[in-house]
């Protein structure tokens, strides 16, 4: 009666449920990957943040004279470690760590990317028992192969697609110590030049309107003249009052 049962059972109910996390053990698993990873990439940081630099072509130490294998005199670039002494030199201990956050949440995006667009994937069986080598064909190992690979190649441009932008932010970050820029680069000559320009606009409007308009309503418009200039464009809303025009504005309208 249960095999008969069994064998009346719909397909849909013989396969098995997709969960996000299938058993604590595997949670557990995936939680010691994700640190593990992270230690690791934090430990190996340094190297890549001085592999980056040299890549890029920022050399700012000088070579040292040296020796060849077979005593010929020739110069050579310091190394890795004479790189981040400089780079702490520079930016002090955590200048050497420039940029991790970003690496660690590149690492955790894809990772995790991967794990689910792996698991969404159909199963592919596996033929790496000793048992199944006198039953599997070799086409069957060919096509196992080749689903395995797709498999495994597409979950993984997917979490590089996912990822991409936090390498891209983190590239920049790096690359920051070259040209020495920060956050608030640049911001005290656009307060210096806004400063500036307030003040033009306001004494401009002040004097048109004190010295040179006699007429009230003359005053108004020649004061808002100003404004509208400093400002920008308008445009006239539904209730007929003008509203200031921005890029911002014009963006979030279409």
């Amino acid at each position: 009666m249960s095999k008969m049962a069994e064998e009346l059972r719909s397909p849909r109910d013989r396969s098995p449920r997709l969960s996000p996390i299938q058993d604590p053990e595997s949670a557990k698993n995936l939680w010691y990957a994700v640190v593990g990873r992270a230690t690791i990439t934090a430990l190996a940081y340094p190297i890549e943040y001085v592999k980056f630099l040299v890549q890029i072509g920022h050399e700012p130490l000088p070579p040292k004279p040296t020796r060849r294998l077979f005593g010929k005199p020739a110069l050579a670039l310091p190394g890795a470690i004479e790189y981040m002494k400089y780079i702490k030199k520079v930016d002090g201990y955590s200048g050497l760590y420039r940029g991790l956050s970003v690496r660690l949440c590149a690492n955790v995006v894809s990772g995790a990317v991967f794990a689910e667009v792996n698991r969404r994937l159909p199963e592919v069986q596996s033929f790496d028992d000793e048992e199944d080598d006198d039953t599997v064909t070799e086409e069957q190992r060919i096509v196992n192969f080749v689903k395995r690979t797709l498999k495994l190649m597409t979950a993984k441009c997917a979490a590089l697609f996912v990822s991409q932008p936090f390498n891209v932010v983190c590239c920049r970050y790096m690359a920051q110590f070259v040209g020495r820029e920060e956050k608030y680069v640049g911001l005290i000559p656009r307060l210096i030049g806004e400063v500036l320009t307030i003040w033009f606009a306001s004494t401009i409007s002040f004097v048109i309107n004190a010295y040179v308009v006699q007429d009230k309503g003359q005053l108004k418009r020649g004061s808002s003249i100003i404004w509208r200039y400093y400002q920008g464009s308008y445009i006239i809303d539904e209730n007929g009052v003008p509203r200031p025009v921005s890029s911002h504005k014009l963006l979030a309208s279409h």
